[in-house]
């Protein structure tokens, strides 16, 4: 044989070495199907289908808690990792993100989490009583060996459960049954990675925060203030409950029309029923389509939910309560023209819950993958990170109950709540802890001004005290501490029962001014008190909303701005300037507050101009506010 063919010999046998490998390899990766009699079939059959149910209710579960059938102990120790809901039963979805802390879990885990599952409760399903008249079935381990895979359009669940089954009739022994794979058409994968590309993107491009403040900013201004002027001598004011109830009803439904771009959109959708506009026209179609990347699938779709979860709200600068505009005057000749200024900042954090849906079709089942986040903002910004707010940067499910009857130590400790003038105790404050999301009744202070108890744990906690004729107080403290002593001091402050304002007819700057008259039906009056740091404002007669007390804290030697307009339709007709340092025990004990104003008629504009330019000078003609 000439060498020429020796050598096309041996590389025609490497080719079919290669070959042979090859198919060897296939076969071997190919899954494997036990040939099973026909009167074993209906055993094998009830063995699969118990494997399918048991993965079934894996997967439906693990799909409702946002990839968590199993939570790690970061997150079933920690009341604030996870969003409590009570709409449909008692349900706990961890958090994905909060307080600038991702949890999202890893592919893998989802996987263990089904195969620990389906091993624990596999054999919870079955039941060989059906089959004990034909055969005898023994399990020959204890515990099935099982994987599971997540596939892009199927869920696999691979089941070692060897059993050795005697048939009675014959004696005859079958070793055979022993892999109950079953493949589930649910992809649960590509929704998976589906909602962690919406995670990774929310937390890049903060754009579900960047709705608020859309919502916020485009929000009519007597409905969420935000920035805005206004000529006016009746400052303007909002409740701060109202402010953040409109705010929730607003993202609740604005919030569905958010669209994830690659995904189905009902561009027909009439999204305003009155006009027939429909959504491929509408604002939403240009601001709410959410682009995260190069994403294509047809059947799924990706729903952003807001159910009027917990808010955490807070708005500044505020009195309490209320937010109020900054009103202030024209300068020189202008003094008398008021200008209502407002600026506010907006701390809020809720939680949002993404849905992906995926549609059954030919190729597969239907899937629903939920998981929530927290969406964060600080001074109307954005805020992915973890900050401290004048809120509590969380929003979870504790229990409240459990929270607040479970204490640090056995040791109590001491608060003490005096008065901010002589430092002496006050009886009867009512204190509250507030510690994160969770807010607690600690009872009220005795005639020592002391309270002491054992208290929750909280690193950072804040104590909150209230108290008629006082006004409310706040401080930080620590309860995991044993034995520490906190006080905290009330600042008292005078509510009159009764303001009145009475009038008194100006002529000139020469004669002497009329006797003292009620206010007309149609005129009202603006009443501003003013120290170096604060300022306090009332009307007279008060709006249709109801009494807006006049409180002043008691501070001995306080002198007072005071500024009054008579106002009658859109003008101003009269007031009072000047500056009032009433007698701080007077102060104490008086009931009823009266200021008197100047009203003149002006015979024409110009002289109006001209006496409201010159009002603080001409209010030395009238009396001084009277304390009774």
């Amino acid at each position: 044989m000439k060498k020429g063919q020796i050598t096309f010999f041996i590389i025609l046998g490497i080719i079919l070495l290669i070959i042979l490998g090859a198919y060897l390899a296939l076969v071997n990766l190919r899954p494997q199907r036990d040939i099973i009699q026909p009167k074993y079939q209906p055993l094998y059959a009830y063995m699969t289908g118990c494997v399918e149910s048991t993965a079934r209710e894996a997967i439906t579960r693990i799909g409702e808690n946002g990839g968590f059938l199993y939570e790690p102990q970061e997150i079933s120790r920690d009341p604030y990792a996870y969003l409590t809901s009570t709409l449909v039963g008692v349900r706990e979805d961890p958090f994905w993100w909060t307080e600038g802390i991702s949890r999202v879990p890893p592919e893998e885990y989802l996987e263990e989490q089904i195969t620990r599952y389906v091993k624990e409760n596999l054999k919870t399903c079955l039941n060989y009583a059906p089959f004990e008249n034909e055969f005898i079935i023994t399990e020959l381990q204890e515990i099935p060996d099982i994987t599971t895979e997540l596939g892009e359009e199927a869920t696999i669940i691979r089941v070692s459960f060897p059993l050795k089954v005697v048939d009675k009739a014959t004696g005859e022994e079958n070793r055979n049954l022993k892999n109950f794979d079953r493949t589930l058409q649910i992809r649960v994968k590509k929704a998976y990675e589906l909602a962690k590309r919406i995670m990774d993107r929310e937390n890049q491009d903060t754009f579900i925060e960047r709705k608020v403040i859309e919502l916020i900013g485009l929000s009519s201004e007597e409905r969420i203030p935000y920035t805005g002027i206004d000529i006016s001598c009746k400052p303007k004011t909002w409740k701060v409950p109202e402010v953040k109830e409109e705010l929730q009803k607003l993202i609740r439904v604005n919030f569905p029309y958010i669209k994830v771009q690659g995904l189905p959109i009902d561009e027909d959708r009439i999204v305003d029923f009155d006009s027939g506009l429909q959504f491929k026209d509408s604002y939403f179609a240009k601001q709410y389509v959410w682009d995260i990347g190069d994403v294509a699938i047809p059947d799924m779709r990706a729903t952003v939910i807001y159910d009027d979860y917990p808010m955490q709200f807070a708005v500044t600068p505020n009195d309490g309560a209320l937010l109020k505009s900054n009103m202030q005057k024209g300068q020189q000749a202008l003094s008398f023209l008021c200008i209502n200024m407002w600026h506010f900042t907006y701390d809020i954090v809720f939680p949002v819950m993404i849905r992906i849906s995926d549609d059954e079709n030919r190729y597969h089942e239907s899937f629903m993958f939920e998981f929530p986040f927290m969406v964060s903002i600080q001074d109307n910004q954005p805020k992915r990170e973890a900050f401290t707010s004048t809120i509590s940067p969380s929003t979870g499910g504790g229990d409240v109950d459990e929270f607040c009857t479970t204490d640090a130590t056995d040791k109590e400790i001491v608060l003490t709540i005096q008065d901010a003038l002589d430092k002496s105790p006050i009886e009867g404050a009512e204190l509250r802890m507030a510690c994160g999301s969770m807010e607690c009744s600690l009872g009220y202070t005795d005639d020592g001004g002391e309270l002491a108890r054992p208290l929750p744990y909280c690193v950072n906690a804040v104590l909150k005290a209230n108290k008629t004729g006082y006004e409310d107080a706040e401080r930080f403290f620590q309860t995991e501490v044993e034995g520490r002593e906190y006080v905290m001091t009330m600042q008292p402050f005078k509510q009159f029962e009764l303001i009145r304002v009475v009038k008194h007819a100006f002529t000139d700057a020469e004669s002497p001014i009329g006797a003292e008259q009620r206010l007309a039906s149609d005129e009202q009056a603006t009443i501003t008190l003013k120290t170096e740091t604060d300022e306090y404002f009332t009307l007279y007669p008060p709006d249709g909303d109801g009494e807006l007390p006049l409180a002043v804290p008691l501070v001995p030697e306080t002198t007072y701005d005071v500024q009054i307009y008579l106002i009658k339709g859109e003008s101003i007709i009269g007031g009072y300037e000047a500056a009032w340092k009433p007698s701080f025990a007077h102060l104490q004990t008086a009931d009823t507050l009266t200021f008197h104003v100047l009203a003149y008629d002006a015979p024409s504009e110009e002289e109006q101009f001209l006496f409201l330019s010159g009002l603080r000078s001409y209010s030395i003609k009238a009396p001084e506010p009277e304390l009774e």
